[in-house]
């Protein structure tokens, strides 16, 4: 899966091709010998895959896998993404993976471990799989438990891999993935700028979840050369606020609105670079773990797992960041937590003099019309929204 030197001008192209393939490339990997680990969530620490030898692989959905088959384990009314990954699951396409982790950071993720486990009793082509249960309460008693959990996580990951966490790849994997942290920041300060797009922006956040990190900011250093010799947009700026988009199909049709992603709250994106540890924090491996699940207990805030008032504070605070010059809420059919924030993130951007519009409850198969209904006032502003 190793993506090689990348030159400055196909890293953009390197990305996208990456996105469209992950699965794929990933089971290339497998049959290379080396060991990938799936995980479902937000809340799964990657630097602790990487430590123990391990390609880490962010599952998402896709086309036609959603079967019937899924919908009638996990019921129909939950975030249809997660029909679409445990119709992969059944189907076998995930069966090279050598365990998938997945997080309780909603509750689509939760259904999911429950049936995925359940299924590998008496489906032994199945990978195993692991619950990854942190909790977000800001008490140290949550803290403590998070702790039992990230090293629980690691015990699991030596067995799945054959290789044991070490104080010395728990550090470099910190290190390494810390170094991507900053040039993903990098990136959005040029897509702020206006120079790169929110779909490329998906792209990038997509590979730090589907390569090694050492060959994911090899990647994001190249776009991000790529993009500091184009010209800065000047299409309205939308900050994108609502369900997780783990493709990029939303952005394009924005982008095609004539409209420029400026930002998103969601941890498909820049909500991913919230959680930041220190390699250096302790010399022992116990330290380190706690140290890494302090940084994931604080991470955030997102909609499911985050006080209302501390998450459009967020929002509106990146926006305002990025020049916004409108906020679109948008929420997938059975995800509603975001939903409930927008009453206060409205009430914060008026005051910030930032129109917003809230498109709940939306179809996976979305109508380009619908959106540019509800984009119109803003867009006869502007000179974007030709259809």
């Amino acid at each position: 899966m190793s993506t090689g030197p990348v030159n400055p001008g196909e890293a953009l192209g390197a990305a996208a091709d990456l996105y469209t393939s992950r699965v794929e490339r990933a089971r290339e990997e497998a049959a290379a010998g080396r060991a990938v680990v799936g995980f479902v969530g937000a809340d799964v620490p990657r630097e602790l895959i990487a430590a123990a030898g391990a390609v880490p692989l962010r599952l998402h959905s896709r086309p036609g896998s959603a079967s019937a088959e899924a919908k009638d384990l996990l019921g129909e009314a939950i975030d249809p993404v997660a029909h679409s990954i445990l119709g992969q699951i059944l189907a076998g396409e995930l069966d090279f993976l050598a365990g998938i982790a997945f997080s309780r950071d909603c509750s689509a993720s939760l259904q999911q471990f429950y049936v995925a486990r359940q299924l590998a009793f008496g489906r032994e082509s199945l990978p195993p799989v692991h619950l990854v249960d942190l909790l977000h309460l800001h008490r140290d008693s949550t803290l403590q438990y998070d702790r039992s959990e990230v090293r629980r996580f690691a015990e699991t990951l030596g067995r799945w891999t054959g290789r044991e966490i070490s104080v010395e790849s728990l550090r470099e994997s910190m290190l390494a993935y810390r170094e991507l942290g900053k040039r993903l920041q990098e990136a959005q300060r040029l897509r702020h700028g206006g120079r790169l797009s929110g779909s490329a922006s998906l792209h990038l956040f997509a590979a730090a979840e589907s390569l090694p990190p050492q060959d994911a900011f090899a990647l994001v250093d190249a776009a991000v050369r790529d993009s500091s010799d184009v010209s800065a947009s000047d299409s309205p700026r939308i900050f994108f606020s609502g369900s997780g988009q783990d493709t990029d199909v939303l952005y394009t049709a924005l982008e095609a609105l004539g409209t420029h992603v400026v930002g998103e709250d969601h941890d498909w994106g820049q909500l991913r670079l919230t959680v930041t540890c220190d390699p250096n924090a302790s010399d022992d491996l116990e330290g380190l773990l706690a140290e890494l699940s302090r940084a994931y207990h604080l991470g955030g805030p997102a909609a499911p797992t985050s006080a209302m008032g501390e998450r459009a504070r967020w929002t509106v605070d990146q926006a305002c960041l990025a020049g916004t010059e409108f906020v679109l809420c948008y929420t997938r059919v059975f995800d509603d937590a975001p939903a409930w924030d927008y009453p206060l993130q409205r009430e914060l951007l008026a005051a910030a003099d930032i129109p917003s519009v809230l498109l709940n409850r939306q179809p996976v198969e979305f109508a380009l019309p619908d959106i540019h209904r509800a984009l119109a006032p803003f867009l006869e502003l502007t000179t974007a929204g030709q259809p």
